[in-house]
């Protein structure tokens, strides 16, 4: 998964204009930007992305997540948010058949720091690979949403929420803006997009890169939009390219033929974790999921250009 090795930060938004406040910041150890002629946006989405990053951000010592993580088996009081997005990650767990896993947090840090290491010229060893591989899953967690408390029955298990924290972390600040009325606006995590209302009447326009330039724009109204691919972070050894995509079942690095997925969704939590689960488990896995949402729909990237599911 190591999602924020995944996320795109080729969607450039093509409807700016010298009229829209264009603010950037930097929290949860991404950019974010706002764009909107409502100058109360960029403030009502900063101040929502600070209150979560205290629970999501698990470099942050002082959040949530940090406190969870160094936490060994046992049960836990959580607080509303966290509950909630770790219930969204099982059900995504098993609607993706297991290749979205929230709690293999070793495993894609391995991966990570492998891909990283330029003397590192053959694959790991295939048992420490193995090993990493059956530390965790989120069958080992057990929620109790009324008395809002967590149950870890394996104490190696560390959290990985950055598959699924900033898709959630917008979709919040969208709904502030919205409860503030504010009617349009696009916000961008680091890649994880939501495009409120209109640009001046207009759809927002998204670019979806292609092998080196953009290969299509897409017009989003109240829709968010999020890519997983293969631009680049690949890791490179002995000639060959290894995706640093992680499939949890398997513990390895995957090989797909398409450089991206880009999903447009209604939320952008689910637009973040289905891009993910799609380039994992391919188009016609997708194509089943997309039959039975029809607010979804699906752009697998090739180097030869796009196919849209729908």
């Amino acid at each position: 998964m190591l999602k924020k090795a995944i996320i795109l930060f080729f969607l450039f938004f093509l409807s700016c204009t010298p009229s829209l406040n264009k603010d950037r910041f930097i929290i949860s150890g991404t950019y974010l930007e706002v764009q909107s002629r409502d100058k109360r946006a960029a403030k009502l989405v900063y101040q929502e992305f600070s209150r979560l990053d205290l629970i999501f951000n698990s470099y942050n010592k002082k959040s949530e997540s940090y406190r969870l993580n160094k936490s060994k088996n046992g049960v836990y009081k959580l607080s509303d948010e966290l509950i909630e997005l770790i219930k969204a990650a099982k059900k995504y767990y098993k609607l993706s058949q297991g290749a979205f896993d929230i709690t293999k947090a070793k495993l894609y840090s391995f991966w990570k720091k492998w891909g990283k290491d330029k003397q590192n010229t053959k694959l790991p060893d295939s048992v420490k690979v193995a090993q990493l591989k059956d530390v965790g899953g989120l069958d080992s967690v057990k929620l109790n949403e009324p008395d809002k408390t967590i149950k870890i029955k394996d104490d190696r298990i560390t959290f990985d929420f950055s598959g699924i924290a900033k898709g959630y972390m917008v979709d919040k600040a969208v709904l502030k803006l919205k409860k503030n009325g504010v009617k349009n606006a696009l916000v961008n995590a680091g890649g994880e997009l939501y495009c409120l209302g209109k640009n001046q009447g207009k759809p927002w326009q998204v670019g979806i890169k292609g092998s080196g330039s953009i290969a299509k724009i897409i017009e989003v109204t109240d829709a968010a939009v999020a890519t997983s691919g293969n631009y680049e972070q690949l890791y490179e050894k002995s000639a060959k390219s290894y995706s640093h995509i992680v499939d949890p079942r398997t513990g390895y690095p995957i090989d797909k033929k398409f450089l991206g997925v880009t999903v447009v969704a209604d939320e952008c939590m689910k637009a973040d974790v289905l891009a993910t689960t799609f380039f994992i488990n391919g188009k016609e896995f997708a194509k089943g999921i997309i039959k039975d949402d029809p607010a979804i729909t699906a752009y697998f990237v090739t180097k030869t250009g796009i196919e849209k599911i729908n």
